[in-house]
């Protein structure tokens, strides 16, 4: 997945194949959906510090949020139903895999498209998504997740990425976002530029965003904060 060495076709047909097997095992365990809402319940689950606030304030300034998961949709879903009690499904758009039940709620299969994290950008609706604003932060954790914005058609695009292990890959990362959250950071820094493009309070000439739990490194290429700048996340 990661292997620079490793062509992206033979990676894209490796992934594609391990979420395949993934997914089967999991309908040939014949879980229930209750069963699966029993395992959220006691997971302990955490979510990086300023999540909440960030979606809750891009929910009011009414903002497109499509949350794009190699994950379990269904998962998902719940998660932001429970912990962050945000959810808006006008404004929020989840694209997953999402499980499919049989009539007594066991699930059998899972929905296509498969989704993994190479094909991100394929499985997004473009017709959808060109019929929609425009202008673009997209968040990510992975160097092709820079990707998910290729079937927007953005006229403005900021890319924040966050870069948890293996901080020798930073000057990797510097060459897909534009900025750069080490060691599990916060989602601080969204919430300031939503604010800042909100109240055209933006400096232009800054190129250093402190917040209040600063992380390691934080870079901001600044030629790229235009105020009206936040019309969509990807994430």
């Amino acid at each position: 997945e990661i292997d620079p060495r490793v062509p992206y076709a033979k990676k894209n047909e490796l992934m594609e194949e391990w979420v395949f097997l993934s997914q089967k095992l999991i309908a040939d365990w014949r879980f229930s959906l209750e069963d699966t809402a029993k395992i959220l319940d006691s997971a302990p689950i955490f979510l990086r510090a300023g999540v909440a606030e960030a979606f809750s304030y891009a929910l009011s300034k009414d903002i497109d949020v499509y949350i794009i998961s190699a994950g379990i949709g269904d998962m998902v879903t719940a998660l932001l139903d429970k912990v962050l009690n945000v959810r808006n499904e006008e404004k929020m758009s989840i694209v997953s895999n999402f499980m499919h039940a049989d009539e007594s709620g066991i699930i059998t299969s899972f929905k296509a498209p498969l989704l993994h994290s190479l094909n991100k950008s394929q499985v997004l609706d473009k017709a959808t998504m060109a019929s929609l604003r425009t202008n673009t932060i997209l968040l990510g954790d992975f160097p092709h997740d820079i990707h998910m914005a290729d079937q927007v058609g953005s006229e403005t695009l900021l890319t924040i990425g966050f870069l948890n292990e293996k901080e020798d890959l930073l000057k990797d990362y510097t060459k897909y976002y534009d900025v750069i959250i080490l060691n599990d950071g916060n989602f601080d820094i969204l919430t300031r530029l939503l604010q800042f493009i909100d109240t055209k309070e933006v400096d232009e000439t800054v190129t250093q965003v402190d917040t209040d739990n600063p992380v390691s490194y934080t870079h901001l290429r600044a030629h790229e904060t235009g105020r009206n700048l936040v019309c969509r996340l990807l994430l």
